[in-house]
Formats: C-alpha cells, sequence, structure tokens
C-alpha cells in the first residue's frame, strides 16, 4: 500500500502567501497627501494670482505703464509656480499613486483568493485523512476476527465469520477508494502550493519593479517642480532688482 503523507495544523498558512503590501500602503498614502497639498496651494496660489492680475488690469489705465508691466510679469512668474504645482498633482496620482492602489488592490486579492483555496484543500484532505485513518482500523479489526477463532470453535462462528469476510473486503475496498481519493487530493495541495507560490513570486517580483518604476517617475515630477521654482525664484530677484533701481533712479 502506498505511503500517504500527514499534512498539519491545516489552518496554519506558510509565510510565502502573506504577501507584504506595507511599503506600497506608505507610500501610496503619502504620494496621495503630497498630491492634495499641491493641488490645494496651486489652486490657492492660482487664485491668489489670477486675482492680482485683473485687480492690476482694471487699474492698468490710472497706473504707471512700466510698473504694470514689471507686477504683471511679477504675478505671472507665480502663476506658472502654481501651474507646477497642479502638473505634479495631476503626475503623482497617475503615475504613482494609482499603480500603487492597483498593484495593492491585486496583492491582496491574490493572496486573500489562494489562501482561502489552500485553506479548503488542507482541510479537505484533513478530512481524508481521518477517514482513511478509521478505514484502516475497520480493516485491520476485519482482519483480527478472521484470525481469532481456531479449532472445534471455527463451525460454531461460521455465520458471524463469513459476515466478518464480508466487512474484511468491504473495508478494503473502501481502503483502496480512500487511499486513491487522499493521494488525488495530497497532489491537488502541492500542485496549489507550487502555483501559488509560483503566481506570489511572480507579484512579489512585478510589485518591486513597480516600486523603482513609480520613486523614479515621482522623482522626476520633484525635479520638473524643483526647476520651476528655481526660475520663479531666479525671476522675483531679477524683478525686486529692477524695481528698486528703477525707484532709486
Amino acid at each position: 500500500m502506498a505511503s500517504v503523507s500527514t499534512v498539519t495544523k491545516s489552518e496554519v498558512l506558510p509565510d510565502w502567501m502573506h504577501c507584504d503590501v506595507l511599503t506600497c500602503k506608505l507610500l501610496e498614502e503619502v504620494s496621495g497627501q503630497i498630491a492634495s497639498n499641491c493641488r490645494t496651494f496651486g489652486d490657492h496660489l492660482q487664485g491668489v494670482c489670477g486675482g492680482a492680475m485683473r485687480q492690476l488690469q482694471a487699474e492698468t489705465f490710472a497706473a504707471a505703464g512700466e510698473k504694470v508691466e514689471d507686477c504683471t510679469d511679477f504675478l505671472s512668474t507665480f502663476a506658472n509656480l502654481s501651474a507646477a504645482l497642479l502638473a505634479v498633482a495631476v503626475d503623482l496620482e497617475l503615475v504613482v499613486t494609482q499603480p500603487l492602489q492597483r498593484t495593492i488592490a491585486t496583492l491582496v486579492e491574490e493572496s486573500t483568493g489562494r489562501a482561502k483555496h489552500l485553506q479548503q484543500v488542507r482541510r479537505r484532505f484533513a478530512e481524508l485523512q481521518e477517514r482513511y485513518a478509521r478505514t484502516r482500523q475497520k480493516t485491520l479489526d476485519a482482519k483480527s476476527k478472521l484470525g481469532g477463532g481456531e479449532g472445534d470453535k471455527r463451525w460454531r462462528w461460521r455465520k458471524s465469520t463469513e459476515k466478518t469476510a464480508v466487512d474484511q473486503h468491504a473495508a478494503v475496498c473502501d481502503l483502496a477508494r480512500c487511499e486513491e481519493e487522499l493521494l488525488e487530493s495530497e497532489a491537488c495541495l502541492r500542485k496549489l502550493e507550487d502555483d501559488s507560490r509560483e503566481r506570489l513570486q511572480q507579484l512579489e517580483f512585478e510589485k518591486k519593479a513597480m516600486l523603482r518604476r513609480v520613486l523614479q517617475q515621482g522623482r522626476s515630477s520633484l525635479r520638473r517642480l524643483l526647476r520651476v521654482a528655481d526660475k520663479v525664484k531666479e525671476k522675483v530677484h531679477q524683478n525686486l532688482k529692477d524695481f528698486f533701481t528703477g525707484s532709486n533712479g
């Protein structure tokens, strides 16, 4: 008879079934907060600059043309910064936050679904193990009864012995079927474990590649914003210098 392995603690999942999404969740939350702050500040700055520009344009006819132009240039510079902030908010959502959300959802769905399936198969395997043990014991008991009578006593137990033989035959057949089901269940369990391990390893690899990609894209968005901020800084310094130089002149 073939050897049948034993699986214990069917509810305890192997370590590789637990997907690590903490890093993804942290980056998703942070990128979402940064995008929200960029949008809030960008909208506010855009509103301030837009309101000032409208007020300035309304006073154009009553003000000195050169000074109005300097102020307009100054406000336009900050308006560009507000546009850059809004663009960064959109970029972060599209290339960082949303990909992270999709990755987290996939990892959780895959790991949770496979964990439930694995637990079901393990429970079924454990039930078959118990059934196999009970059936095997019945076979041993029937075999023991058949060998229990000797000599003159056998004719008294003939009917009982015949029934025991029938019971033993049925138990042996049941045991063979149970063993076959058990071996099939074990093979199914091993295949499920192998497939799940391979799939989750693939998802882990894809997650790491995605993290590298979104971090790189996030840095690119930040560099674009910093370039605009540097231009704003240079422009503001130049505007102030020109303004005070003109005033002293």
